[in-house]
């Protein structure tokens, strides 16, 4: 069985390999999109990875594939392989066009009478199938005008469906007399023909001649025959066959027509719906033949350039007229190209353009940017990476050159955090100091632009790689703008500020209204989080910046954690003022556990450690609903699975089901496969008495034996995780996607707080990826756990490859996490992941 987590990292890493060959970051603003755009379904990361970069498709083309492979999956179970098999962008497409062909050619067919289809059935050759392909379009578009009636007259209503009745039974006709399929195509044909809007020959030449990018070099109403020039994709697009991929994708129309001449014929000596009244000629400079298509994208039998002069004297266009083209058609295309890119806003250019305009008119990059300066307000997208990939000029020069003749705008953050990330500065300048190099770009920026044009992006920058100066960078770009920040970014910014001791920036923030409302846990994990940062003296900086007063207001759970889990650094301070007060809120259990770790000492001297020989108690509080226990106890011997426990658990509180009876308890042990949960929930003393009960208590000794869970693993019934309303379904993909619930996560993470019922596992293995002929080591841990969210339970999975976390759901579904791998966002992910290793 093929693993799941393999074919995911399988296609990451392919995807690596490719932009290793072609010298591409991975920071490159292209590649983070795709990841962004795929994050769901990372699989088809190596196939699109293929088709923007090897086979420059753009990015656009790429949205609206992955868009149709979510919307239509049926088409996509009907390729000849899999999709991630296909080898190039041209490939799928011609696949997929067979595919659409069948799909109309059965829509079409389904509208026949039965009799009709059968006669159709037993006479099915390559060019009846070919025929009714090339009417099922119009034959749809006919049929769905006579049988709507909406904005139609009654009269009108009426007298289109006796015409469609009419149609229909003329078929009848046809099988009576015994007609033969030609009979069939015509009948339809003369049905299209009446309904479908077909353009004439006059009307097909007014429509060319009103095409940008196309030119007619022959219109002769006597041999009925047009020839016209296509210089650009937007007129193939408007002028082509649907089945033509020059028509329906600018990449191809890029590959396919890069140094060769493209011409349209039309044929009218052919009905419209005919696969021949339309054909795409392709030629190269020298007049030889690249391709020959009808409409159908089927080749027309054409395989020389002595059968070509032939093919078109026999349909009487004058060959002289093709090859006198050719001579300025270079130079005719590139006209037409460069005025529709001038014709675009900033928006609308593509890779291919940018490319197109370096080919062709700008070879130096110095060029390239004064043309789009020139014309345009800002860098449009994806031109960042492509003149870094130019091999003319100074590469030093440029980003200084873009920022100074662009004033510094950019069309995206992906775009701004590519050109001042270290690693890329690195690659591009290794003889430079990335961090200076980095820093003298931030201040070109904030030099060239007034402080009222920062945009966020910037004045973020600005300031995090302003270290020791926040309060002097927040002053010089304004206030204001801390208000257009994130909560990620805040939090980021409030990190850089007490590393730094700044209380001005504390303010500043407060003033505005940013400062985060902290509880005292939170202060407790921004403590812990600076400690793990390095610095030691970590409390006494957040005790300088608010006070200390948080740690009266911490409650026994949070003083427990610091007790067992914290440094020195952290609890000898915390602890030295109020030292009794403190430890009185633990409660007896809590005591026991601290007096059996391995900080049993800090307990010294505690005149409360007498509180753990009193029994213990349930005060009641901790009760959600007056619940009986038989309804408890019916409800958990019927829940075989865990989703269904956890629902329980949570419908009715631990604290409420730790009153039902040990016989009652062993019976639910006895009947279910979820006996470490339960147990936990029950508590350790429940499950003992549970143990002890003469109706049955040895037997689930025995089960509990072979399960190897001993009395001593169970859960202390006084350390009470209470569970709360769990979530709706409906809920639950909001909640994992928002940036609380995700930032969230991350720090308890990092804190190790109301994480529950964790299970690790690590694996090694090789995998290889037969694709792209690369292989790699692969250490994956898998963590499983419960997450209280706000007293929200939500089960969770991670997957670490080699330090690359993918986080799902209990099902497996994916999450996004993508504001992890941005240049602030990964210095938590590092945090995190340290964490996990040391689980």
């Amino acid at each position: 069985m093929l693993n799941i987590r393999t074919l995911l990292f399988e296609d990451v890493a392919k995807s690596k390999k490719i932009l290793r060959e072609l010298n591409i970051p991975e920071s490159d603003p292209r590649y983070q999109k795709l990841k962004k755009l795929l994050e769901k379904n990372i699989g088809y990361l190596g196939l699109f990875t293929t088709f923007m970069f090897k086979n420059r498709v753009e990015y656009d083309e790429l949205v609206s594939l992955y868009d149709e492979i979510k919307r239509e999956p049926a088409k996509f179970k009907k390729l000849p392989k899999p999709l991630i098999q296909y080898s190039s962008y041209v490939e799928l497409q011609d696949a997929l066009t067979e595919v659409e062909k069948d799909i109309k050619f059965q829509k079409a067919y389904k509208m026949l009478p039965k009799n009709v289809r059968e006669l159709i059935d037993n006479n099915l050759s390559k060019d009846v199938k070919d025929k009714l392909i090339s009417l099922s379009d119009d034959f749809i578009k006919a049929y769905d005008f006579l049988s709507k009636s909406q904005g139609k007259s009654p009269e009108q209503i009426e007298s289109d469906k006796n015409e469609l009745n009419k149609f229909y039974s003329g078929f009848a006709t046809i099988t009576r007399n015994q007609g033969d399929v030609s009979d069939i195509l015509n009948k339809i044909d003369l049905f299209v023909k009446k309904y479908a809007d077909q353009l004439s020959f006059e009307k097909k030449v007014e429509e060319i001649k009103n095409t940008d990018g196309a030119e007619i070099i022959t219109a002769n109403p006597q041999t009925k025959i047009i020839v016209a020039a296509i210089y650009t994709y937007n007129a193939s697009k408007k002028l082509g066959s649907p089945y033509w991929c020059i028509s329906y994708s600018n990449s191809h129309w890029n590959e396919n027509t890069n140094g060769r001449i493209q011409f349209f014929i039309w044929n009218y000596n052919y009905p419209v719906s005919d696969k021949n009244n339309l054909l795409g000629l392709t030629l190269n400079t020298d007049f030889t033949l690249n391709s020959f298509q009808n409409s159908l994208n089927k080749p027309v039998n054409v395989n020389s350039r002595d059968e070509l002069i032939s093919y078109l004297s026999r349909i009487n266009i004058p060959v002289e007229l093709i090859q006198n083209k050719i001579q300025n058609f270079n130079r005719e295309r590139n006209k037409f190209r460069l005025e529709e890119i001038e014709r675009k806003n900033v928006n609308e250019i593509t890779q291919q353009d940018i490319y197109f305009l370096i080919q062709n008119y700008y070879s130096t990059p110095e060029e390239i940017i004064d043309f789009l300066a020139k014309k345009y307000d800002r860098m449009p997208r994806f031109a960042l990476p492509i003149i870094l990939e130019m091999r003319t000029g100074d590469k030093k020069k440029i980003i200084p050159d873009i920022i100074s003749k662009f004033k510094g705008k950019f069309v995206d953050e992906d775009d701004f955090y590519f050109m001042i990330n270290t690693d890329n500065l690195r690659r591009i300048y290794p003889e430079s100091d990335p961090e200076k190099f980095r820093d003298a770009i931030i201040a070109k920026l904030t030099k060239e632009r007034n402080p009222k044009d920062i945009d966020k992006s910037l004045a973020f920058s600005y300031i995090i790689h302003n270290l020791g100066r926040l309060s002097d960078a927040i002053k010089y770009i304004g206030v204001d703008k801390l208000k257009l920040f994130d909560n990620d970014e805040i939090m980021l910014l409030l990190n850089r500020a007490i590393i730094a001791d700044d209380s001005e920036t504390i303010k500043l923030l407060n003033s505005v209204g940013r400062l985060p409302n902290f509880k005292p846990k939170d202060i407790l994990g921004l403590i812990y989080s600076l400690y793990n940062q390095g610095y030691k003296n970590a409390y006494q900086k957040i005790v300088s910046l608010f006070g200390d007063s948080f740690v009266d207001e911490l409650d026994n759970n949070a003083l427990f954690t610091v007790i067992i889990n914290y440094p020195d650094e952290i609890f000898i301070p915390m602890f030295e003022k109020n030292r009794e007060k403190l430890f009185d809120k633990l409660t007896p259990s809590q005591i026991q556990i601290i007096l059996k770790s391995e900080n049993a000492e800090r307990l010294k001297n505690f005149k409360g450690i007498e509180k753990t020989n009193e029994p213990d108690q349930e005060d009641g509080s901790e009760f959600k609903d007056d619940k009986s226990n038989y309804r408890i106890y019916s409800e958990l011997i019927r829940a075989r699975t865990k989703s269904e426990i956890i629902s329980i658990i949570n419908k009715y509180g631990k604290s409420a089901i730790r009153q039902l009876e040990p016989a009652q308890v062993v019976k639910i042990l006895k009947n279910t496969t979820q006996k470490k949960l339960l147990a936990d929930t029950f508590g350790k003393d429940l499950v003992q008495k549970a143990i002890n009960d003469p109706t049955g208590g040895s037997t689930l000794q025995f089960l509990l034996n072979r399960e190897k869970l001993s009395i001593d693993n169970i859960a202390e019934s006084n350390h009470v995780f209470e569970l709360f309303p769990t979530l709706k379904n409906n809920d639950l993909d909001d909640l994992l996607n928002s940036k609380e619930f995700q930032v969230n996560l991350v720090y308890d993470i990092i804190n190790l707080r109301n994480i529950h019922n964790i299970n690790y596992e690590k694996s090694s293995q090789t995998i290889i990826d037969k694709y792209a002929d690369y292989s790699w080591n692969s250490n994956v841990q898998e963590f499983e756990f419960d997450y209280d969210f706000n007293g929200k339970i939500v089960s969770l999975k991670i997957w670490i490859d080699n330090n690359e976390p993918v986080f799902m759901d209990s099902t497996g579904t994916r999450f996004r996490m993508d504001w992890l791998n941005t240049e602030k966002g990964s210095f938590y992910k590092k945090l995190m992941l340290s964490k996990l290793n040391s689980i």
